[in-house]
């Protein structure tokens, strides 16, 4: 099938004119047209010339010679083989001066020709506007490009050009047409195309083959999903059916009048108060203001994700005007089974393109996240929205994805330094580009809270202007306007009866052989559980610590001959197995649940993000304070079910279970200051000591005490070469983010930073040093054959003959998989290797098997990884020894 490139540029040109009135949000419209200094009309224009020159570069003999090279085109020896979009690069770089483009936007628009395959190259002023360009051609090559760049140009209505661009505007630019390439690439659509492809390349004919061109692209661009949400106006009662909490009614009543543009809100208030829902009534109201037309909802897991999208789906559906696509956004996104995408009317597999590593990413796109980021609702991971400020192809899509949304990012707490200097990355961008965010937190320090105010601002960094931190209060919440920079701060009065004392109290852990014996404080504490059924979390450090837990517990319960029900939850249960768990304790534990039978929880941090649970008294290993303040929020959460408590559980009760201390000295188990600074333990046990066997009142104390655990340098007298290792590691990690995001570029500086790494999206991490790989449990005959279940019913699968295994067969094989940290599995080697017929799935390719063979005895062995041996237990789940 031969489609003329002139054909393909008019059509991309038109996809252009399609989505800026349909997808392109208002917002994102007015910020482009001002960086442009045009109106909007001439903007989309501009747009849809450079999306009708982006392929002007296949117009060489090396692209040509791929098919059919025409009669008369002469032949030549390139010295270096080009790609067609750097081609283009380095012809439009001096070709639209020849339209009256100054040489900085000629050159700005051709580094948007030059990145339109999702990669930006680096850019040599001395050589790359030179011409003629020898490597593509002259004579009848340089005639044919001229031809259409001035066709396209004049059947544009000779679009005008601004005097510079700046490189933000370049990159959403660059977005647009990137979405427009790919909707006019599909198979389906080039056909449907092909009868009205003109017999001549005329003008007129030209002209009357654009005009059908903008015709089809509404079918194209409405078919894909890509249109913006329109919500219904309505008070938080009428969107949410029930009266407002404090900070939900001052919220309602006070923000419409602050917001005039874009901006940031800042919610702060302690858990199950309902953040969620005044956030998403307060991303209307910044929509409104800021002129965007969708919503990106951002957790710290997938498990969390996949709870929202339920929460988000039900308020879409009641509140949307038109049919509003919801997409799931994180890497296990296509196992859920609550996930939907955009519409796949716009997308199929087959895309014209005649390089294969194009095809690939095409295919990945259509069916994976950078198509899910346009849908105009969507939840996911943070680390999807983070991967628009990382170095990675096709960040630009990314961008444009968030740029017509609002965002609103949840449990801000949870992340570390290098996760929060991303994200801090990230508010940047979106400050620049007029997006409003909600950020949303129950415990964040006041030097957190300031840093990513001044980030979203853009303060402190290149600017000498000082800025105060912000005054927090606890409950209240904050608006950053952003046109004005004016920070309003406002505090929300504490009705008595939200009031809640959590009793503090603390018990000491053994540390025996280096290992932690929970058992004498377990027992202490979960004694009441033996005569008044009820229920209880244990929250463990580790996997390991986890796993060992829930066994004590059981054989401390079969010799009392109690009927307590125990359930464990951490990352290394397989998909499947984690998410029946998790769904039952939601059952069990959320509003309403059945909560008759006696029940005890051991899990790790999982469950204090992940689960909306309501126990009747919260166990926890030691950690930061903050962590510690979430935890206790699971205990007595849900105030309908205080009438089915025990006698024993009258009062909100946070046990923490602390390091041993003699005489001042702390001694930490080593797992413990592994997984968290030793610095904040201390800091935290020591404040622990002040309300031992007393209470906090939550939410007044919340915000002095978490500002407490960081200022107060008493609580970490003698210990300040721990305080000095955790301040360092901090540095470090700030460092690392620094250097791994992409800042904001500088006046006159080209766009290949951006995409400085071909890393693929799957091998970059916005966690610190938290690389991990998913592993495979598989259990091996003696006959050779390999089942992934321990009573061999099911056989891995094998393609026999076939060319793809089906979607079926996929989520089987990953719903058995567990994420391993890649330090576990960093001596694998060939055995651990998948199957040959995996080896072009882009799911199974990657995994780690983990082969567990039958002995003589019939019992499996253990899995060798270097010296590790490891084994799946259908109750512990993967056990590392």
């Amino acid at each position: 099938m031969r489609y003329p490139v002139v054909c393909h540029l008019l059509d991309t040109a038109a996809m252009v004119r399609e989505l800026w009135s349909s997808f392109v949000s208002p917002g994102s419209r007015a910020w482009l047209a001002d960086q442009l200094g045009l109106d909007e009309a001439a903007a989309c224009r501009l747009v849809e010339l450079i999306a009708g020159l982006h392929d002007l570069g296949k117009i060489m003999l090396l692209f040509q010679a791929l098919d059919t090279v025409p009669t008369g085109y002469p032949a030549y020896v390139s010295q270096r083989r080009l790609g067609h979009a750097e081609a283009g690069r380095l012809w439009l770089g001096t070709a639209l001066q020849d339209l009256g483009a100054t040489a900085a936007t000629a050159h700005r628009l051709a580094e948007v020709v030059g990145g339109h395959h999702g990669i930006f190259d680096r850019v040599e002023p001395l050589t790359d506007f030179c011409r003629p360009v020898p490597d593509i051609g002259d004579g009848e090559w340089e005639e044919q490009r001229r031809l259409v760049l001035e066709s396209v140009y004049g059947i544009l209505n000779e679009p005008s050009f601004p005097q510079d661009i700046p490189a933000t505007a370049a990159v959403l630019i660059c977005g647009i047409v990137v979405l427009a390439d790919w909707l006019a690439s599909q198979v389906d659509y080039i056909k449907s195309r092909l009868p009205e492809v003109p017999s001549t390349g005329s003008r007129a004919e030209l002209a009357a083959f654009f005009a059908g061109s903008v015709s089809a692209a509404a079918d194209v661009v409405a078919g894909a999903g890509l249109r913006g949400l329109r919500l219904r106006p309505g008070t938080f009662a009428e969107e949410f059916g029930r009266s407002p909490r404090p900070i939900q009614a001052s919220i309602e009543q006070r923000l419409p009048g602050m917001a005039k543009g874009p901006g940031l809100l800042v919610i702060t208030d302690r858990p199950g108060e309902g953040k969620t829902e005044i956030a998403l009534h307060a991303a209307r109201i910044l929509g409104e203001a800021a002129g965007t037309n969708g919503l990106y909802f951002a957790l710290p897991t997938m498990a969390t994700a996949d709870q929202m999208h339920g929460r988000l789906k039900a308020y879409v559906e009641s509140r949307a005007l038109d049919d509003a696509p919801l997409s799931l956004l994180h890497s296990m996104a296509w196992l859920s089974p609550v996930y939907t995408t955009v519409s796949d009317a716009a997308g199929t597999s087959e895309v014209s393109s005649h390089e294969r590593d194009i095809i690939t990413m095409v295919t990945d796109w259509m069916r994976g996240a950078k198509k899910a980021m346009f849908a105009p609702v969507c939840v996911g991971t943070i680390d999807q929205a983070l991967l628009s400020v990382l170095p990675v192809r096709h960040n630009c899509l990314r961008l444009l994805g968030l740029a017509g949304k609002t965002v609103i990012i949840d449990e801000v707490h949870a992340y570390d330094a290098y996760t929060r200097g991303l994200a801090a990355a990230l508010l940047r961008w979106l400050g620049k580009l007029g997006v409003p965010v909600v950020l949303m937190s129950a415990t964040l320090p006041t030097a957190t809270i300031d840093e990513l105010v001044k980030a979203y601002l853009d303060v402190g960094r290149r600017r000498r202007k000082k800025m105060a931190p912000p005054v927090v209060h606890y409950p209240g919440w904050i608006y950053v306007d952003g046109p004005s920079r004016m920070v309003e701060p406002v505090a929300v009065e504490v009705l008595p009866t939200a009031r809640v004392d959590v009793e503090i109290a603390t018990e000491p852990v053994q540390v025996v052989d280096g290992k932690v014996d929970r058992m004498g404080a377990l027992r202490k504490v979960l004694s009441p559980l033996l005569t008044e059924p009820g229920s209880a979390a244990v929250i463990c450090t580790t996997v390991e610590q986890a796993q060992q837990t829930r066994q004590d517990l059981a054989a401390w319960l079969h010799g009392q001959g109690a009927q307590v029900e125990l359930t464990l939850l951490h990352s290394r249960l397989p998909a499947h197995q984690r998410e029946s768990v998790t769904a039952k304790l939601v059952a069990t534990f959320g509003p309403g649940g059945d909560r008759s039978q006696a029940e005890i929880i051991v899990s790790t941090q999982v469950i204090e993000q992940s689960l909306d649970v309501d126990v009747d008294v919260m166990v926890s290993d030691l950690a930061p304070f903050e962590l510690l303040i979430q935890r206790s929020g699971r205990c007595r959460r849900h105030r309908d079910n205080d009438a089915g408590r025990p006698s024993w559980a009258k009062s909100t009760r946070l046990v923490v279970l602390t390091a041993p201390e003699t005489a001042g000295v702390i001694t930490l188990p080593a797992a413990w200051g592994y997984v968290y600074p030793p610095a904040m333990l201390i800091r935290s046990q020591r404040l622990l000591k002040r309300y031992s066997n007393a209470a906090i009142t939550i939410p007044e104390q919340v915000q002095d005490l978490v500002d407490t655990i960081y200022d107060d340098e008493s609580l970490i007298a003698g210990y300040e070469n721990a305080e000095i290792e955790r301040l360092a590691d901090d540095l470090v990690r700030r460092a690392e983010a620094r250097r791994g995001a992409n800042e904001l570029p500088k006046t006159g500086e080209d766009l290949s930073s951006l995409t400085r790494s071909a890393v693929e999206e799957e091998r970059i991490s916005t966690r610190f040093d938290a690389d991990s790989e998913r592993v495979l449990p598989v259990f091996e005959a003696r006959d050779g054959e390999r089942y992934l279940d321990a009573a061999m019913t099911k056989p891995l699968p094998t393609l026999g003959g076939r060319k793809w295994f089906t979607a079926a067969e996929q989520r089987e094989v990953i719903n058995h998989t567990m994420p391993l940290r890649y330090s576990y599995i960093a001596d694998h080697g060939a055995e651990h290797e998948p199957p040959a017929d995996w080896c072009d799935d882009r799911y199974l390719k990657r995994l780690v098997l983990l082969v567990q063979r039958m002995g003589d005895d019939g019992e499996f062995v253990s899995a060798a990884v270097g010296d590790r041996r490891m084994h799946l237990d259908p109750m512990l789940g993967l056990v590392i020894g």
